[in-house]
């Protein structure tokens, strides 16, 4: 699915409502079948990242994971900020009573439409710059923003998708300024996902915004050499856990 390049799978922002389950009461799950019962392409076949599905997760009465569930599960959120930035996935999200976004908001919602909305903002910028040159996206992303768009808030009556105004740095650096007060459910949350966002800022200022520079000559979101320093750098120091850097994923918030 991620080699097609049409946004065909979704990642799912949300926050949880208490410790042990993020949607006892269903509203998230309702969001999902929403958005599910609009975008009829995604209920045909699409891949969907649902933290509280996908990761394992301690059991019904806070049974601890086993060692190996704890290895699936920390490598399943090191994956977290290469599974949402790519142009060929979809963002959708979700709401809870702690604000999503601005002071005292929910961390991992912060981090989570941060990336999301600094590519959007990255593929904004990247489309006008090639209208006024009179060309056109190359392929793949034409193919991926006509299937669907890049991220959605599905958390009101029927989903919306989202749009930037702001230039990625601005959406980036917003970003970054809320995650210093925001609120985090898990303890070693407030100091991996902070350390997450600073990590793909590095990648964001030293690769997206210089391929952008030229990106409607060059084709590429980011320059080969500099995409294969930036595979490299992060294989040798998350080689042992085996993480890998995607390239097609889309960004569901859940609001």
């Amino acid at each position: 699915m991620l080699l097609r390049g049409d946004r065909s799978i979704l990642s799912l922002s949300h926050g949880w409502l208490t410790a042990l389950h993020p949607d006892p009461h269903g509203t998230t799950l309702a969001a999902v079948r929403r958005f599910l019962l609009f975008d009829t392409a995604a209920a045909g076949e699409a891949g969907l990242f649902w933290d509280f599905a996908s990761l394992p997760q301690r059991g019904p009465n806070g049974e601890a994971r086993t060692e190996e569930e704890k290895r699936i599960f920390n490598r399943g959120l090191e994956q977290r900020d290469m599974v949402l930035p790519p142009g060929a996935l979809t963002g959708v999200g979700a709401y809870n009573p702690t604000p999503y976004e601005g002071d005292g908001g929910r961390g991992w919602c912060i981090f989570e439409q941060g990336t999301a909305m600094t590519v959007l903002a990255h593929l904004t910028a990247a489309e006008r710059q090639a209208a006024e040159k009179g060309k056109a996206l190359p392929e793949r992303f034409r193919k991926a923003q006509a299937a669907r768009a890049k991220v959605y808030d599905i958390g009101g009556a029927a989903p919306m998708a989202r749009e930037s105004s702001l230039s990625p740095r601005e959406v980036l650096d917003e970003a970054c300024r809320a995650i210093e007060k925001a609120k985090f459910t898990g303890k070693a949350d407030q100091v991996m996902v902070p350390q997450m966002l600073a990590e793909f800022e590095w990648v964001f200022r030293s690769t997206f915004e210089r391929a952008l520079e030229d990106h409607a000559a060059s084709g590429a979101t980011i320059r080969r050499e500099q995409q294969q320093a930036v595979l490299a750098r992060l294989s040798e120091r998350e080689g042992a856990n085996g993480r890998s850097v995607g390239s097609g994923v889309e960004l569901l918030e859940a609001g």
